[in-house]
Formats: structure tokens, sequence, C-alpha cells
């Protein structure tokens, strides 16, 4: 009878080894499927973020024409893209970032607004694709786009200014902000 008890005990310890290990191998396999889906997402966020980024750059790059992409049928077909994929792929934070952005173009932001919406459009895609606790601020972004950005007042406070005073300095009324007249505030 005193055999009887090792012998259970080892079965035992056989049989829960075995179920723990099922179960790990279960545990690492949904791991694997996790980290391949993320690594998708990741790679589909670079695919949609890469052309609009570039073309940025290109906007508002060394040599760009004020103005003079906005014409450009490709411009507006690389827009339309970013646009319809980032709501598809993008955070919340980007989309409402790159909605804002765009409003601002649409209403002839002053260059100190765009390049802040751009700086703000730039830290929200380094958030979406992996960076969600970056320390890197308006001044990085901004201050790599502009050769003079510590000397320029324009720049300085595109990077500086609360966003509040920067639109009030340069007298630009956000349309995010404004409630069509005769309207009910569908935000109260």
């Amino acid at each position: 009878m005193n055999t009887w008890i090792p012998l259970t005990v080892a079965i035992v310890s056989a049989v829960l080894s075995g179920l723990f290990a099922i179960s790990a191998r279960r545990s690492d396999q949904e791991a694997e499927k996790l980290r391949d889906l993320e690594q998708r997402n990741a790679e589909r966020k670079y695919s949609t973020y890469e052309p609009m980024l570039e073309l940025l750059r290109e906007v508002l790059g060394p040599g760009a024409k004020p103005g003079g992409a906005k014409a450009d049928a490709k411009f507006v077909e690389r827009v339309s893209k970013f646009s319809q994929w980032i709501l598809v792929w993008g955070s919340d934070d980007a989309v409402r970032t790159f909605h804002r952005f765009m409003q601002a173009a649409y209403g002839d932001a002053p260059p100190p607004v765009s390049f802040r919406m751009y700086g703000e459009l730039v830290l929200a895609a380094r958030r979406d694709m992996g960076y969600s606790k970056t320390d890197i601020t308006l001044e990085h972004v901004i201050g790599q786009r502009i050769t003079d950005a510590y000397t320029d007042q324009r720049t300085w406070d595109a990077m500086f200014l609360p966003e509040g005073d920067l639109f009030r300095k340069y007298d630009f009324d956000p349309p995010w902000t404004r409630t069509p007249a005769g309207t009910k505030d569908v935000n109260p």
C-alpha cells in the first residue's frame, strides 16, 4: 500500500505537467498569432503613412512653391488615398489630427498654423506607429524642416506658443470650433 502513494503522486504529477505543457504551447501559439497580427498592422500603417508624409516633405521642403502642389492632380490623389486609409488603419488620435490638418489647409491657415498642424500630424503618426509615449516635441519635428527655426518668429511661434495663442496671434479661426449659424451645437 505504501508504494501506491508515490506511484499515484507520480502519475498525477505527470498528468498535470502534460496539461501545463499543452496550456503553455497554446499560450505560445496565441502570442505568436498576436505578434503576426501586430506586425501586419504595423506594415499596413507604414504603407498608409509613408506616402502622405513623403508628400508633405515635398510640399513643405526646401524649394517648394507655396500653393503649387494644391492644383496638382497627383497631390489631390495622394491626399484622398491617405484620407481613405487613415480612417481604417489610423488611431483615433491620428484621425482627429489629420482632420484638423486638412481643415486648416481648407481654411487657408497662415504658415505658422500650417506648420503646427503638420508637426501635430507627424507626432500623431509617430505615436500611432509604435512610439505611443514619445518625448519628441513640435520643436523636433518643425525644427528639422526650417533652417532658421530659432531666429524666425513665426517658426518659433509654431513650435512653442500654446495652440490657442498661436491661433489668436495669426488671426486664425479654427473651423473645428465653429457651429454654423442657425444650427444646434452637436458637441455641447
